[in-house]
């Protein structure tokens, strides 16, 4: 009796969270830095290793206000890219992989199906800041925006799935063979720092609807129940 229930436990709990695997889309291992304090957008490129088609285009986009719009690219050996706008400034930053202007060779995002999400993983974020992914591929365009909510002092992953995405172009990506990705980075206040870790496409639990719990557990407590009925059998 015991047995079955942890059986039925365990494939319950199996089919709820999946498989967890990950690939690393970005890792900020090489250095890169741009700033900007005009209206005149300030890029940078980057043919580093750890980043997926090996080239990154960095851009800052000053809005208003009296500093600059920063992003730099794993400052003092960190491993992270960190945002940081100057107080009563509003800017964007923009980071976009193209593998060098023609995109990269097409790359399947799900991992034979295993995957289902981007990961952003934030270890800090003091002000709320908008995240948008837009993914691309040869069928067309597809983008999320998602934010962290600010007040992050301890690495966070924040998913994008796939399956939230809504279709800009075409007939939306295909993210069984992405070719391109840009990350829009928009703080909401003056003064915001971020920090991004890493990026990495990966499984992502989804929340089940209560139905679906219900009917998980329905289903447990039939066998628990068949379970009970074959011991009562078995005492008499």
């Amino acid at each position: 009796m015991r047995i079955l229930s942890c059986v039925t436990l365990t494939l319950a709990l199996a089919a709820l969270t999946g498989p967890a695997q990950a690939f690393i889309i970005d890792s900020f291992d090489d250095n890169q830095l741009v700033s900007s304090d005009s209206g005149t957008p300030v890029d940078t490129n980057s043919a580093g290793g750890g980043m997926i088609g090996g080239n990154r285009v960095m851009t800052s986009n000053w809005t208003s206000g009296a500093n600059s719009v920063d992003a730099e690219v794993n400052a003092g050996s960190s491993s992270l890219l960190n945002v940081s706008i100057g107080a009563d400034t509003l800017g964007t930053v923009d980071v976009i992989y193209d593998g060098g202007g023609g995109g990269f060779a097409p790359t399947d995002f799900t991992v034979g199906g295993t995957l289902n999400s981007i990961a952003v993983e934030i270890p800090f974020d003091d002000l709320p800041v908008d995240i948008e992914i837009v993914a691309l591929s040869l069928t067309g365009s597809s983008s999320l925006t998602e934010n962290p909510g600010g007040g992050i002092f301890a690495p966070t992953p924040l998913p994008f799935l796939f399956s939230n995405f809504s279709t800009t172009s075409g007939t939306g990506a295909d993210f069984t063979a992405i070719t391109g990705l840009e990350i829009h980075i928009t703080p909401l206040f003056g003064g915001t720092d971020l920090q991004v870790d890493f990026i990495e496409t990966t499984f992502t639990p989804v929340v089940p609807e209560p139905s679906t719990y219900a009917t998980a557990l329905m289903g447990l407590m039939g066998l628990v129940g068949i379970g009970l009925m074959i011991r009562r059998k078995r005492q008499e």
